[in-house]
């Protein structure tokens, strides 16, 4: 997955929208504005995950550490 990208100035430029636009547009824009701070941190959440996905032991067990079912190496 990519690096997370800077959206301060996106933001900035939506906030701006959002006040010329009036009520119903600063509605919108805001809401498009959550929208992109939501992806991103569910982004670093899939980041996070995968680093931890990657620091666990090939050993076939479940997420809680249990063994599971025998990987086919096949």
């Amino acid at each position: 997955m990519s690096e997370p990208l800077d959206l301060s100035i996106a933001l900035r430029k939506l906030h701006e929208l959002a006040l010329a636009e009036g009520d119903l547009g600063y509605a919108y824009w805001y809401a498009v504005a959550r929208l992109l701070k939501d992806a991103q941190r569910m982004a670093e959440r899939i980041r996070d995950l995968e680093a931890q996905v990657a620091q666990m032991p090939a050993c076939g067990c479940d997420a809680t550490g249990q063994p599971g079912a025998p990987r086919d190496t096949n």
